[in-house]
């Protein structure tokens, strides 16, 4: 029957497209799983943090220390923004850097820095540590935004041996890496996404904002890629990262190498900074820690 024929051979070029657009996507993601295998993800996770850490990037090493010296205390005088002014012409570049140099205010604030740095030290967040947060920057006007993406980037870059054996995380950080990998997904998810999902406001539980937060970026990147549950699944088990264990010895070894004296000069600062808790003192004793810090 000439009918049937056409039926069958549609069926047929049918499961053949199905079965060809299954061969790519897998082909996709095998690649992508064969990238981050050999790569360093724990290094380029760090970087990330560090690159948009103070987000003026001028060109100018000399202009963006200069201005990540002026806005630690969450504060551009006229008299400072007419000196960036001067450095940039000076420099030859262009004065849109001094406008965000005024932007990073909100990004560079050494009093939600050092309440960051005390909810991390001891290892482990509390809902009464989360509430707190969330009271004080609404008590301040702060935007929720910037902060979560300063917490997390605080939390990535000096905290990371602490944060990588949290399951949850660790997961998120898989997520990452598969969508770092794949040219299409860093296209359409970028890293605001992952803050967004992960925000510290959603609730007051850490573990919970962790996992809603992880199932959340597990759906965008199914979707996205067109994969199973049980694909999408699978490449996270497949990935295993060698060196984490290598990352937490290191941090861990240069902790030990950091002189006793130091650690306790650094720890003295911050106990007489929270003590004083003045902008004069908090700026003092930031500008000593930084430069304590880059020595040892």
């Amino acid at each position: 029957n000439f009918s049937y024929s056409l039926k069958e051979k549609a069926n047929v070029e049918s499961h053949s497209n199905v079965n060809q657009e299954r061969v790519v996507k897998d082909r996709i993601l095998e690649d992508v799983l064969g990238e981050i295998q050999n790569s360093d993800v724990i290094h380029d996770l760090v970087k990330a943090a560090k690159d948009n850490y103070i987000r003026v990037k001028s060109g100018s090493t000399r202009f963006d220390n200069i201005v990540r010296d002026i806005v630690r205390d969450n504060n551009v005088t006229k008299v400072e923004e007419r000196f960036l002014e001067e450095k940039a012409k000076e420099l030859g570049l262009d004065k849109k850097y001094v406008d965000r140099a005024k932007q990073s205010l909100n990004e560079n604030n050494p009093y939600f820095d050092n309440l960051i740095h005390l909810v991390f030290e001891d290892g482990l967040i509390t809902e009464e540590e989360i509430a707190y947060i969330s009271e004080k920057v609404s008590e301040h006007g702060f935007s929720k935004k910037l902060f979560n993406i300063r917490f997390w980037q605080i939390g990535i870059i000096h905290y990371l041996d602490s944060l990588i054996h949290n399951q949850n995380f660790l997961d998120v950080i898989k997520l990452w890496a598969i969508k770092s990998h794949n040219k299409s997904l860093s296209d359409e998810l970028k890293d605001e996404f992952f803050f967004e999902c992960v925000s510290i406001f959603r609730c007051s539980s850490f573990e919970e904002i962790l996992d809603n937060g992880k199932s959340e970026i597990f759906a965008a990147i199914q979707s996205k890629m067109n994969l199973s549950f049980e694909e999408i699944s699978h490449a996270i088990g497949e990935i295993i990262f060698k060196d984490v264990e290598s990352y937490t010895l290191k941090v861990s070894e240069e902790v030990n190498n950091k002189t006793d004296l130091s650690i306790e000069i650094i720890k003295i600062i911050k106990e007489e900074k929270a003590r004083i808790a003045s902008p004069d003192s908090d700026l003092m004793a930031e500008n000593i820690i930084f430069r304590l810090e880059s020595l040892i």
